[in-house]
């Protein structure tokens, strides 16, 4: 028992082993993340294990019918390799492990293609055996087979594009998402919606939950449109307007914690730089306002002072010489010479 039981702990915890040594010393971060969830898996049972077995060969008493410890164990154990499918299935949907998303693609794609083509072969023969019924089972099938054969290719490449679009967007026509995005920033005619549209298209093309843009203002990144509800961690990529960093893209992938593929990144990179462009022609813009703004206020306060002065000033020195060009005159029917010195003096 000793030597079969060492031998198999020894198996296992190489296969941990290993999986540590992959995790730490060849993984990527993608892989690291997928990797943490099988290494967890693997070590939980064999750790559990040795805690609970090792016991029972440096005491055998703990393995007689009546041991409280063998109905802990005997209810346990059975639980312990359930710690592997698990973890398989927490890598699978929240990391990407083995590609899944490509798994579940090809299943989709093939299953729907297999159900069709069985579907077409039995209508085919159920319809040309009932039309030449004077045929035999074999030309029958023959053609049957030929129309499928015709049909096949097209059929599964419509499918594959349904598919790819209903779990990824219009993620594999990068051109269409350009083409559409431009058409709707040429649409738009005022200013301030023109980063609304970005964000709303971009999330809408790619069925992503959130997409934002940030404009730099000083040493931020302040929020200027988004689309959808934030989450934690978002991917960020910078919008360059002649080698100046001006702002950001950011995205959050279709499911927490799954990562942009290749293809999306690529994608995205495209939609950053027509963004840059746009949010360049934006701050421009809102730049432009805000100077307009300025100036206007500028220009009504100069107006207000001006008033101001007018009525302190300048009113009050015409109501006093008023004043006086009517005591001169009154002076004049008493002492015309005094009045002319009160004239001149004016």
């Amino acid at each position: 028992e000793w030597l079969t039981y060492l031998v198999s702990l020894g198996v296992l915890a190489t296969v941990v082993f290993l999986q540590l040594y992959r995790y730490r010393h060849v993984s990527s971060p993608m892989q690291r993340q997928q990797t943490k969830w099988v290494v967890f898996g693997l070590a939980v049972p064999v750790t559990v294990d040795a805690l609970v077995t090792v016991p029972y060969l440096i005491f055998p008493v703990l393995a007689s019918r009546s041991s409280l410890y063998l109905l802990a164990h005997n209810v346990v154990f059975p639980f312990l390799p359930l710690f592997l499918p698990l973890s398989f299935g927490f890598a699978m949907l929240r990391s990407r492990l083995w590609d899944i998303d490509v798994l579940i693609n090809r299943t989709l794609v093939y299953g729907t293609l297999t159900a069709i083509v069985v579907g077409v072969y039995v209508l085919v023969v159920s319809i040309l055996s009932t039309l030449l019924h004077t045929f035999g089972d074999f030309p029958i099938a023959l053609l049957a087979t030929g129309l499928i054969a015709v049909l096949f290719q097209p059929l599964r490449a419509r499918l594959q594009r349904m598919i790819n679009r209903l779990m990824y967007g219009e993620r594999d026509e990068p051109y269409a998402v350009l083409s559409h995005l431009g058409r709707r920033l040429e649409a738009t005619l005022a200013p301030e919606a023109i980063l609304p549209t970005i964000v709303e298209t971009t999330a809408r093309a790619l069925k992503l939950p959130y997409a934002a843009i940030a404009l730099k203002q000083g040493d931020e990144f302040i929020t200027a449109a988004s689309y959808g509800l934030s989450q934690d961690n978002p991917f960020i990529l910078p919008l360059v307007y002649h080698t100046e960093t001006i702002g950001q893209l950011r995205l959050s992938p279709r499911a927490p914690g799954e990562a942009f593929t290749a293809a999306d990144r690529r994608l995205l990179e495209d939609i950053a730089h027509q963004a840059g462009v746009a949010a360049q022609a934006v701050r421009l813009t809102t730049d432009l306002q805000r100077s307009r703004e300025r100036l206007v206020s500028t220009r009504e306060e100069e107006r207000r002072r001006l008033r101001r002065d007018l009525h302190d000033g300048l009113g009050a020195t015409l109501a006093a010489l008023h004043l006086q060009a009517g005591a001169i005159r009154l002076l004049m029917q008493q002492d015309l010479p005094a009045a002319d010195a009160e004239l001149v003096e004016l």
